[in-house]
């Protein structure tokens, strides 16, 4: 299930970069006939201002066996490693957005935004590991596995500065691609080690569950850094006021604890807020 969700995951991410790419030209060439500016007036960009929250789906790639300083017996009967993590989290962040112009041209159909924030997230890693035989109730040996669990909890003040191409004034959709640069505030964890088969058997003191234990991590790489893709659509409430649903993606390029290989990636459903500042459009030059 690990592995299916990030591939998942990094398959999407992937997708809305191409999508973002391709749509970005083909689109910069139509809208050469699309837009007509009024003979009045030449249109501005617009600042706006607003709040954005989400939810997070954490999916990452890991090969490792512990993290520093936890006590595992993971590894000790056969190679066993953590391979994949899943988990979910939500962000927060004030944000300064530029709208187009929407005027003839590509760059007029540009805008971007710049987001500061915070950020929690949870990944939990999961692996198993056939630690030795016990005879079921037959008598006969069967083999007993082993489940090691390990979940983290990280927080994080984030940037993110992104540039967004908007398709069309009529339709209010845009892709946007951009970085996140992030500093983690601090990390605990959770770890046990549980059997996962068969039924009834222990470990060689009569528990089911041996070697909980939880704390700070440590030796974190404090700064991080990513590549954001999405998509958006803006819906007007009237006046200055606006909403903007957003699907996106962040693939970490760092792992968060050094020494360890360990790739986040999430993805991201979030709504954004925004109040659009006045402004005034600008005469022609003659």
């Amino acid at each position: 299930m690990y592995r299916s969700t990030m591939d998942l995951c990094g398959a999407f991410l992937r997708s809305l970069i191409v999508a973002g790419i391709v749509a970005g030209a083909g689109f910069g060439v139509a809208n050469g006939q699309q837009t007509k500016i009024g003979a009045g007036h030449v249109p501005l960009s617009r600042l706006a201002v607003g709040l954005h929250a989400g939810g997070v789906l954490m999916a990452s790639s890991a090969d490792f066996d512990s993290f520093p300083g936890v006590e595992s017996c993971i590894g000790a009967q056969s190679p066993s490693r953590y391979s994949a993590g899943s988990g979910g989290g939500f962000e927060v962040a004030a944000m300064l957005a530029l709208n187009p112009a929407m005027g003839s041209g590509f760059v007029s159909h540009l805008g971007g935004d710049l987001r500061v924030g915070f950020a929690s997230s949870s990944t939990g890693f999961g692996a198993d590991e056939g630690i030795g035989q016990a005879a079921n109730a037959a008598g006969e040996p069967v083999p007993v596995v082993a489940h090691y669990a390990l979940t983290s909890r990280l927080s994080e003040l984030r940037i993110e500065p992104a540039v967004a191409y908007w398709l069309s004034s009529e339709v209010p959709l845009h892709l946007r691609l951009g970085l996140s640069m992030g500093y983690i505030l601090g990390g605990t964890y959770d770890y046990k080690e549980q059997i996962a088969s068969p039924g009834g058997a222990t470990f060689g003191d009569g528990s089911t569950t041996r070697n909980a234990q939880s704390g700070d991590v440590t030796d974190l790489r404090k700064l991080q850094l990513g590549l954001t893709a999405g998509i958006g659509y803006e819906i007007g409430l009237g006046g200055a006021l606006a909403l903007r649903p957003e699907l996106s993606a962040l693939l970490g390029f760092q792992s968060p604890v050094n020494g360890l290989t360990w790739s986040p990636t999430e993805i991201r459903l979030g709504l954004s807020v925004l109040y659009t500042l006045p402004h005034e459009e600008s005469s022609p030059l003659e």
